[in-house]
């Protein structure tokens, strides 16, 4: 998956208001078991919110595709809480491999 920024994730959020409960979903570590399958180019993790919630990511054509079985992913356009935790597990993730190939 291409370097994700913070900003790009925002843009994916369905309001500011969820983007602010995903940072903090994220700070409290309420994403588990990311697994990246290569062959899939899929991220697929564990959020725990009011029920543990499955949340998978894949990039296709420059496009950031996710799914989360949450109500609220249902209900609105844009990403959930949930997504929005796993994206930027994801985006620190790279940050932190990116400056270790550096070094």
């Amino acid at each position: 998956m291409k370097y994700i920024t913070r900003e790009q994730i925002r843009q994916l959020a369905s309001s500011e208001t969820v983007f602010y409960r995903g940072m903090r979903y994220y700070a409290a570590h309420a994403v588990s078991r990311m697994t990246w399958n290569g062959s899939s180019g899929q991220y697929r993790a564990l959020v725990k919110g009011g029920s543990q919630y499955v949340v998978t990511i894949e990039e296709e054509d420059g496009e950031i595709h996710y799914t989360c079985n949450c109500p609220a992913y249902v209900k609105y356009s844009g990403a959930c809480k949930h997504v929005i935790a796993a994206l930027l597990f994801i985006s620190d993730y790279q940050k932190r491999k990116t400056q270790e190939e550096t070094e």
